[in-house]
């Protein structure tokens, strides 16, 4: 039999989806060089974010790409610009909205599609722009608290987390700055003054955030409320300032655009917390890519990010709080029980008390029990600001200490009932304890497993090592090395049953990831394992948490080597598959029953693999030309033809049997995917070479138009004749 490398060309008929590209570090040949570093610690951040979109979209059940226009804001696209590149939104007969500085400042502008237009048509274009990076609708999000007719004048819950003994023993050291994007603030409320800083309001383009509905007041009291004034109540800190961002209108409802410019001015301001108290719930599309982007980008300035979970007491993902690195918060009533509104789920980090929470309301608001300036409001946007002002402290007097080392301290010194369970979905890793926070002492890692290529841990074949996620964002990384072509049996087992680890098996060359195969067997405790016939070479393990939570016990890692015997070796030849999809328009209502490839009269594929108008075809060889013709038969006998122009999706440049070599060329935009385990993003005319390869190996490049919408790619304007 003949080593053979199976290639299949997704081909290119029409315009759709979008996709993001993976960033790798290039021009670097050491991997202690700094630049080297910065490179690689976005590339491997860029990567999580892929899988974690991979893996939320194999856990959803319904069509990931449908868009409900009416969740939209008046109809927008957020867009992201490719760095120096122009678009024309008049070439989609879209207008340009109004954006801030922060937003353009970032290659994002706005776009307002017409009412008579197809919304979502008019999108999948926008996505496949050359200009364009990725392109999504403009999303609303709302308030994360519960209405509450009960009036209690006491703050229940900072005897809870025990503040009073914080404030009895810890002396803040540094001034933070904590910025709440919210409904805006009271700035003149008696209770806050000196503690909020002139901010923005990003509803009515100008620099007056004051609150129009009384939750961001609410949530900024909770935080810095004025201590020792003989009035009112007592916030979390006392040496923290407040920047209000003001983001959500007067009925308490945000857009996708307003979050991402919020967080972005938030950035440029060098603030120390962002707290988030909003969220929505995105289950028929994936994760907003540009409240992730805008989220990463505050993560890497090394601010920490704290986001409500919810109040629909559901275990669905809710967005922002559900994105790593995100600490999201669900909330406890007074006995230390999830509060029954509270969202729960595998994304949940900590857990702060989040019923009847007094605190600051502008004296005006529409809320059901108004006082001298105060309320009580029951929900997730009030737990999470508990844990926002704690972090404050927490960075004050640590200000060394980067978000996974604020999580960390949290999460170590969370009140848990039965403390023998670490994490549960219902309150993460327990009660937030402020004064257990401030006291904890972060463990030693200096053995711990390197976080980086350059400090990777060394395993020998045959020989198991154990490590640990010692805690949030801990990357592992080990190597190995392999001196002739080998199969090679690699596992991570042992996992706790808090964990979904991903295990990534990498080859670099200089600072560039040129071998890359993905371990992600979906679930909390399961082991993953592949065997993969590798080429000599040194090769990384990369270890992580999909969720970014840590455990006390450790997991095994497992490598072993079998030699192949070079005299085995096989002759390569190149089995080249096609898979065409058509979505073909006819002029009446008639039923398919077939449809034929020809080139010429020669009909060279044909298929009854139909969906409605949709027909998937597979086609074995290589194109001679791009000009084909399409003929479709009716269930009654009657045909119809029609031209169609074929694109592979990539070119073969050049083929070595004798080391398993393919050399491709994009063609299109895409994702390379080898035995369906993806491998990177790739730009029209880009260039990758694939070494190693062996018997039945299946190169794939998915165009991004294969994985969307699927529109018109032909027309046929009659039928006719017979069969």
């Amino acid at each position: 039999m003949k080593k053979r490398i199976i290639i299949i060309y997704f081909v290119l008929l029409f315009k759709c989806f979008f996709l993001i590209g993976m960033v790798y570090a290039e021009n670097e040949t050491h991997f202690d060089s700094l630049q080297f570093q910065n490179k690689i610690k976005k590339a491997l951040l860029n990567d999580k974010i892929l899988s974690y979109q991979r893996d939320y979209q194999r856990l959803l059940q319904n069509n990931v790409h449908n868009v409900d226009v009416t969740k939209v804001h008046n109809r927008q696209i957020i867009v992201k610009l490719r760095e120096g590149k122009i678009f024309d939104a008049n070439k989609y007969n879209c207008t340009k909205e109004k954006y801030s500085n922060s937003f353009k400042s970032n290659n994002y502008i706005i776009v307002k599609v017409p009412q008579n237009q197809d919304y979502q048509r008019t999108l999948s274009q926008i996505q496949n722009d050359p200009a364009v990076e990725f392109a999504e609708p403009n999303y609303i999000f709302k308030i994360q608290k519960m209405p509450n007719d009960t009036y209690y004048l006491s703050q229940w819950y900072l005897s809870k987390i025990k503040m009073p003994e914080v404030w009895d023993r810890f002396i803040e050291q540094k001034s933070t700055m904590l910025a709440v994007i919210d409904t805006g603030v009271d700035y003149t409320h008696p209770d806050l003054q000196g503690k909020v800083l002139p901010g923005i309001d990003l509803v009515n383009a100008d620099n007056d955030p004051m609150d129009g509905n009384g939750h961001g007041t609410h949530v900024a009291g909770i935080i810095a409320a004025v201590t020792d004034n003989n009035i009112g109540i007592a916030g979390i800190t006392s040496n923290a300032k407040i920047l209000p961002i003001k983001a959500g209108d007067k009925d308490g409802y945000f857009t996708a655009s307003t979050v991402v410019e919020a967080i972005f001015y938030a950035i440029s301001q060098n603030v120390d917390v962002i707290n988030l108290s909003l969220g929505g719930y995105f289950s028929s599309n994936l994760p907003l890519m540009s409240i992730t982007d805008a989220i990463m980008q505050a993560y890497q300035k090394g601010i920490v990010v704290v986001a409500a979970a919810g109040n629909d007491a559901t275990d669905e993902w809710t967005f922002p709080a559900a994105i790593p690195p995100v600490i999201a918060v669900s909330a406890t009533a007074t006995d230390d029980n999830r509060a029954k509104f509270s969202n729960f789920g595998s994304y949940i980090d900590i857990a702060a008390p989040g019923t009847n929470i007094l605190s600051t309301i502008i004296t005006n608001a529409d809320y059901d029990s108004v006082k001298d300036g105060y309320t009580t409001e029951s929900g997730t946007s009030v737990a999470a600001p508990i844990v926002s002002g704690i972090a404050a402290l927490l960075k004050s007097i640590h200000p060394d200490w980067g978000p996974d080392e604020i999580e960390w301290a949290l999460e170590l010194s969370a009140y848990r009932k039965d403390p023998s369970i670490l994490w549960d979905e219902y309150l993460g890793y327990g009660r937030v304890d402020a004064y257990a926070a401030l006291s904890q002492v972060l463990p030693d890692l200096s053995q711990d497993a390197g976080d980086m290529p350059s400090n990777a841990k060394k395993i020998t074949p045959f020989q198991a090592v154990t490590e640990k996620i010692d805690k949030p964002g801990d990357d592992d990384f080990f190597v190995f090395d392999i001196k002739t072509t080998s199969n090679v049996h690699i596992k991570i087992s042992n996992v706790s049953s808090n964990l979904d680890v991903v295990g990534n098996v990498r080859k670099y060359s200089g600072d560039t990831v040129v071998y890359n195969y993905e371990m992600d067997n979906i679930g909390f405790g399961k082991s993953e394992e592949a065997t993969l016939t590798l080429d000599p070479g040194q090769y990384y393990i990369w270890v992580y948490d999909f969720y970014n939570h840590w455990a006390n016990s450790p997991y095994t890692v497992e490598v072993d080597v079998q030699p192949i015997d070079s005299s085995s070796q096989k002759k390569m030849e190149v089995v080249i598959t096609n898979q065409i999809i058509f979505d073909i328009k006819l002029a009446e209502n008639v039923t398919i029953k077939s449809v034929e490839l020809l080139d010429g009269q020669q009909v060279i594929a044909s298929t009854q693999d139909i969906k409605g108008t949709t027909a998937t075809m597979v086609y074995q060889g290589e194109f001679s030309k791009t000009s084909y013709q399409i003929r479709v038969w009716s269930v009654d006998g009657r045909f119809g033809t029609a031209s169609v122009q074929i694109q592979p999706s990539m070119k073969i440049v050049d083929i070595d049997a004798s080391k398993g070599l393919l050399k491709i060329k994009a063609v299109v935009n895409g994702k390379l995917y080898k035995n369906g385990q993806y491998v990177k993003s790739m730009i029209k005319d880009e260039e990758y070479t694939f070494e190693g390869l062996t018997s039945d190996d299946i190169i794939q490049l998915i165009p991004t138009e294969a994985e969307g919408l699927i529109t018109p790619a032909t027309s046929i304007k009659q039928l006719e004749g017979s069969k």
